[in-house]
């Protein structure tokens, strides 16, 4: 895989979740495109350049994306970046029953993408506020909290399917490895 070209679309798809795309909020959802890269990734790169490319986004979404935690902004570099390797790893691990060349697909292993990384993510953060004198980073409950997270990653989905079309034309410039070579 081509790191610079995934370098760049990193931090374009970093730039416009987090200028852009809160305009399209409807009660608390938010689409994202970083599942959809991942998801990308996934599909088509070996697995561990597939498992460091999810890491590094969530790392990206880590450092760009401040949770409030008692009135504070505080950074966590983590559980986005262990959500979105482990998303990477299940995306390779589906990608063999998956039809590479289709946008429902590609908008299936994003929502599978953003559901899994917002399940780790919900967990990171319900185990941290389980002690003593710690507060969690979202209002109510960790359920409701991850049923809005669950909506974000159907979003973020449906979003995918418009994506997938320069994605696919553009994937020359990604240089994945040929199918044959690939390894499991």
């Amino acid at each position: 895989m081509n790191w610079t070209i995934f370098a760049i679309a990193l931090l374009l798809v970093g730039a416009i979740d987090r200028s852009f795309l809160p305009v399209f909020e409807v009660r608390g959802v938010v689409p994202t495109l970083v599942p959809a890269l991942v998801a990308f990734v996934a599909m088509h790169a070996a697995r561990p350049t597939a498992m460091w490319a999810g890491f590094l986004c969530g790392l990206t979404v880590d450092l760009l994306g401040p949770v409030p935690v008692e009135g504070m902004a505080l950074v966590v570099p983590g559980p986005w970046a262990l959500g979105l390797a482990l998303a990477a790893w299940t995306g390779v691990q589906l990608r063999g029953i998956l039809f590479r060349r289709s946008p429902a697909a590609f908008a299936l292993l994003t929502f599978l993408t953003g559901l899994l990384a917002s399940l780790v993510w919900t967990f990171v953060f319900a185990m941290r506020g389980w002690y003593p004198g710690e507060d969690f980073p979202w209002p109510g409950s960790a359920l409701g909290n991850l049923t809005t997270r669950i909506l974000d990653a159907l979003a973020s989905g449906v979003l995918a399917i418009p994506l997938w079309w320069p994605l696919e034309r553009w994937i020359g410039w990604w240089t994945f490895p040929l199918p044959a070579l690939r390894r499991r």
